[in-house]
């Protein structure tokens, strides 16, 4: 039953970070702190709504929903971290123009 939470967490990590890169490449590449300020409270705020949804899963009577949500929430937890930690480093790291596409 915790193998149907896979896809959940997929694509809620897929869409906390396509939100900051999209709103890098629409903002020109300039700032990660820029991108972060605008979206973060807003992946922060969905995160811990998703997070309070599956808490309450996990203090469920029956095993098999407790699991669920247990799984829900560690999972959950690592996507949020990843996107408010690793995604800026790559987009810092990744994210400038090349040099020889300035001078063109």
């Amino acid at each position: 039953m915790t193998l149907c939470i896979l896809p959940m967490l997929l694509a809620t990590s897929n869409d906390y970070g396509m939100s900051i890169v999209q709103c890098f490449t629409f903002h020109g590449r300039s700032d990660v702190r820029e991108a972060m300020h605008i979206n973060g409270l807003g992946i922060l705020l969905s995160a811990f709504t998703n997070l309070e949804g599956c808490g309450s899963l996990a203090l469920s009577v029956h095993r098999g929903i407790a699991s669920v949500g247990m799984v829900s929430l560690v999972g959950l937890t690592g996507c949020l971290l990843a996107a408010l930690s690793t995604v800026p480093a790559v987009l810092q790291v990744w994210g400038r123009p090349h040099p020889t596409a300035e001078r063109s």
